[in-house]
């Protein structure tokens, strides 16, 4: 036996004690070995018992090994919970916070939309509680019916479920239902490609029949397999020929001042019976007025623009009595001639093209806002500029401009827009802004002004002002907002009442607006009692008294209490000598009547026929310091008012009108002060003196004769 020496055996020795060493930290594992700890593998991560690469994306599901780890689900299966959607479809763009449908902890892509735990009918993914079952079918429906989530909270609120059988075999049955057209275990809602054909629904041109080859041979957009319509041809028989012919060559007589095509309407119809579109040809020149221009003289026909066929089907659903065409042909023949002549409704055209498809129905608000001349902001707020509706005072004084108008207007929904027209309508020039707000106006029309509107158009018809029947409830709706005594029946029979149908446009507004008011109750009592004075006094009773006090009561409520509140006192008495004496002509009216007349006597003038409209405007506008001058001048002597101060009324004025604030309330701001100072100083007394006398007479009716004559109290 041959022996080491020393040296090697010291050696030899050390080497093993070294490989003992080593036994005891065993060598890392390579990709791809199985494992039970991260610790094992060389790339520090196992998963599914394989050592896995972290920035590997095994499944090629889009996340990439060490993401899955993280959040839990497999990488070595796309899918990991089997529901026929990929992890990274169901973890979502945010990796911090995964999609999480039930909002259970659990993302979506490790509970299945097809498995059900618990057997509730409602899929894990949807269910909060995957171990206990649901109870409540209404709650079943609400989770498990609609596949784009909770069916509450995507416009399905009115679906009912039922869930039968036991374990794995439970059915669920909802109603209404949701379908599949193409079978392929995708719900309609949630199918990007619903019939099936390859071509997804947003380039699919007939995405309810599945058509692989989109052809569409009249090109409008609509694939022949679902097109009923053939929009490349037009034709029409020989006596619409001549009605259209002889309109369009009219029309273009009319504008053109003589014909521009000799014999227009016989070569028109003899050129239309040869091909439906040289028609639009004729309906270009009334723009043009130049043949050559409208292709007539040419080979061919104009072609279509191509947004007429659009156009027309927003347009003709909702028989607008100015834009009214016979057939679909005639309105593209028609559309088409009006924007080859660069007509004025090629904006309309434009805009009514770009409206989604309706399915045949007239969408009234959309297709309304295409046409500029019918803008209902500017005629809601036109009144800001009209005389005796100033901003900034008590008229109007929601908006101290009319922009301020126009921007508020313009923020509401369409239909209150129309709304807050009828509300303008019957309230003149007050602060309607005030009582017909976004929040006061109806988001949806009444069954009062359904009522109304079919007795108006059923016996007058459209017109400029109800240009349809959602013209007509937006108007009413306006009109009787915060009108307590509203009585469609009353409204019904003053309509049938009418002499005749009125056609001017304010003729229209102030019909239908008194039929729709009726009579408010406090006005049916106190205008039988003016009836019943006015009987035993042998005097004559004010004419339509019932339907001036209703009006009144929404355009001037405080004229209305003054007056009636009046009224109402001295048939309390019963006096009836009261009762008329509260029946004065409106103050303004009285001031400046007589203020007039004085001002021509003291310049040994004939009165100018402008003095009292004028003067009238002035005391309807703040600020009220017009009132003192013209009280004073109706009353006083000439030259008595020359040194009068408006801006500073005596201190007695002050206060006797601060101690009686329901004095003189006009509109809706107090004149008390101002006539106080206009009427002593037509009397030429101390107003120390006779102030307080002057306000008491005065009264919330602002009765100036009984002012004028009024005894104040010794001193």
């Amino acid at each position: 036996m041959t022996r080491l020496p020393a040296r090697a055996a010291l050696a030899a020795t050390a080497a093993l004690l070294a490989l003992a060493a080593c036994s005891d930290s065993p060598k890392k594992r390579v990709v791809g070995a199985t494992c039970s700890t991260d610790t094992q593998c060389s790339s520090g991560l196992c998963l599914q018992a394989t050592c896995l690469d972290p920035e590997r994306d095994d499944d090629t599901d889009g996340l990439v090994n060490r993401v899955e780890g993280a959040l839990g689900t497999n990488p070595l299966a796309a899918d990991t919970d089997g529901d026929g959607v990929s992890d990274a479809a169901e973890i979502g763009a945010d990796l911090a916070s995964p999609l999480d449908e039930d909002g259970d902890g659990k993302p979506d892509a490790v509970e299945s939309d097809t498995a059900d735990a618990d057997h509730d009918c409602v899929p894990d993914q949807r269910d909060p509680d995957d171990a206990t079952p649901e109870g409540s079918p209404s709650t079943i429906a609400d989770l498990a019916c609609c596949c784009e989530g909770p069916c509450s909270k995507n416009g399905h609120p009115d679906v009912s479920a039922t869930c039968t059988g036991e374990g794995d075999a439970v059915v669920l049955t909802c109603s209404p239902a949701q379908g599949d057209l193409d079978d392929d275990g995708t719900k309609d809602q949630c199918d990007p490609d619903r019939d099936g054909d390859g071509v997804d629904n947003g380039l699919d041109n007939c995405t309810d029949v599945a058509n692989p080859d989109q052809s569409d041979v009249d090109a409008d957009g609509i694939g022949d397999v679902c097109d009923d319509v053939d929009d490349k041809h037009i034709t029409f028989t020989t006596a619409e020929i001549a009605t259209f012919c002889a309109d369009a060559c009219a029309t273009a007589e009319n504008s053109c001042e003589g014909s521009p095509v000799t014999d227009c309407a016989l070569t028109c119809a003899a050129d239309t019976a040869r091909d439906g579109w040289w028609l639009a040809s004729y309906f270009c020149l009334e723009s043009t007025c130049d043949a050559a221009a409208c292709g007539l003289g040419e080979s061919e026909p104009l072609a279509e623009d191509p947004r007429c066929p659009a156009a027309c089907d927003a347009l003709m659903p909702c028989e607008l009595p100015e834009v009214s065409f016979p057939t679909r042909d005639a309105c593209r023949a028609l559309c088409t001639g009006a924007t080859h002549g660069g007509s004025d409704a090629t904006e309309t055209i434009a805009c009514a093209a770009a409206l989604p498809d309706n399915g045949g129905a007239c969408d009234f608000f959309p297709v309304i806002g295409c046409f500029p001349d019918y803008a209902i902001c500017p005629a809601v707020c036109e009144p800001v500029s009209r005389p005796g509706c100033q901003p900034g005072g008590p008229l109007f004084a929601s908006w101290p401009d009319e922009a301020a108008c126009l921007a508020d207007c313009e923020a509401l929904a369409p239909r209150k827009t129309l709304e807050l027209l009828g509300c303008q309508a019957a309230r003149g020039c007050t602060d309607f802004a005030s009582v017909c707000t976004d929040e006061t106006l109806p988001a949806e029309p009444s069954a009062t002004c359904g009522t109304i509107c079919d007795a108006w158009l059923d016996r007058c018809g459209k017109n400029e002002f109800f240009i349809h029947r959602e013209a007509c409830l937006g108007m009413c709706d306006g009109v009787l907002t915060g009108v307590a005594w509203a009585d469609a029946d009353a409204t019904v029979a003053c309509i049938a009442g009418l002499d005749a149908c009125p056609t001017d446009g304010d003729d229209i507004g102030a019909a239908f607006v008194g039929c729709a008011l009726g009579t408010s109750p406090r006005c049916a009592t106190d205008c039988q009692t003016i009836a019943t004075c006015a009987t035993e006094l042998q005097l004559e009773a004010p004419s339509d008294c019932e339907r001036s006090c209703t009006g009144l009561s929404l355009s001037h409520p405080e004229r209305v209490d003054a007056v009636f509140g009046c009224v109402e006192a001295g048939a309390a008495v019963p006096d009836c000598n009261a009762v008329f004496s509260c029946l004065q002509p409106p103050l303004d009216e009285v001031v400046c009547a007589g203020a007039c007349n004085s001002e021509a006597f003291c310049q040994d003038q004939s009165v100018d026929p402008t003095c009292q409209p004028e003067c009238q405007e002035n005391l309807t506008r703040p600020p009220a310091t017009a009132w003192s001058r013209r009280v004073c001048q109706a009353w006083g002597t000439c030259g008595t008012c020359d040194q009068l101060d408006p801006s500073a009324p005596p201190d007695a004025c002050v206060a006797a009108c601060a101690a009686a604030p329901d004095t003189c309330v006009v509109e809706a701001y107090g004149i008390c002060e101002q006539v106080c100072q206009g009427m002593v100083a037509a009397r030429q007394e101390d107003a120390d003196l006779v102030a307080p006398c002057v306000v008491a007479s005065l009264g919330p009716a602002c009765d100036l004769y009984s002012a004028l004559v009024c005894t104040p109290d010794p001193p």
